[in-house]
């Protein structure tokens, strides 16, 4: 078995995107800046609506009112 390079990029953005668990990535005034596939499957956001919102409320299968 070849040994994982947990600093490979490749590899962890990889690991993330598989992951079933929702992930996001935020800038220092808590803008959203990357949403994995879980966040974009389960939460029914696509990138380009979730990237840079601040307020983002968002429920499972719904979004918020005024979003």
């Amino acid at each position: 078995m070849n040994p994982v390079d947990l600093n490979d990029p490749e590899f962890l953005h990889a690991l993330v995107e598989a992951s079933d668990a929702i992930m996001i990535a935020v800038d220092p005034d808590g803008r959203i800046i990357w949403t994995n596939r879980a966040f974009r499957t389960l939460m029914g956001y696509e990138p380009e609506e979730a990237i840079g919102q601040r307020d983002l409320v968002v429920q499972a299968g719904r979004r918020a009112p005024g979003c």
